[in-house]
């Protein structure tokens, strides 16, 4: 709750309804002024209209600003992938990664980036457009890197698993071994074919 008061569009729109709250009773209190005085009741309430107009002026704002937020997040777009080994992540790996506006088709555009790896900032950078950054020294086990768009308010998360070495060479090994099978199964099925 606290989070959602300190955004400046509530707070806007609580001033909004504070003010034209206000003006309402100042409104009120010009229609009891009236039974005596009506020239400065007739001021009060004139007073308490432009109060009120000030208030829906606030909230009305307030709401338009919320709505182009939301227009904002839907038209910008982060896209992210990971290059760093065929049979499993090394200890470094490069982030490639593009942003831009998404109306008819992919527009890139200029802006400011922070790059998350499982949850701690390591990096923030202005790009244009595209981006590559790597990260180096990356403990054994799975990661979760996340780019934030910062003007866009939109992210894109990645996870990726680093393996030692013993377990790239058995990937290694277990894929030789497939293609071993694969391209011998090839060769039985021509030799039939051939001397059928």
């Amino acid at each position: 709750m606290i989070e959602i008061l300190k955004s400046r569009g509530i707070r806007s729109l609580i001033f909004g309804v504070f003010v034209k709250t206000f003006g309402y009773l100042i409104i009120a209190s010009g229609i009891f002024l009236a039974i005596g005085k009506t020239e400065v009741a007739i001021r009060v309430v004139y007073t308490g209209i432009i109060v009120v107009a000030v208030g829906w002026i606030a909230i009305i704002k307030a709401l338009l600003a919320a709505r182009g937020t939301e227009k904002i997040r839907e038209n910008f777009k982060v896209s992210l992938s990971a290059k760093g080994g065929i049979f499993g992540l090394r200890n470094s790996i490069e982030l490639i990664g593009r942003i831009g506006k998404v109306k008819n088709r992919f527009e890139p555009v200029k802006g400011r980036i922070k790059v998350y790896l499982d949850e701690k900032l390591i990096d923030e950078l202005e790009v244009d457009g595209s981006f590559r950054i790597k990260l180096k020294n990356l403990k054994v086990g799975k990661h979760t890197a996340e780019v934030r768009f910062v003007e866009g308010r939109v992210n894109k998360k990645i996870r990726f698993e680093v393996v030692d070495s013993k377990t790239r060479l058995k990937s290694i090994l277990t894929f030789a071994s497939l293609f071993t099978i694969i391209f011998s199964l090839l060769l039985f099925c021509t030799f039939l074919a051939l001397n059928a």
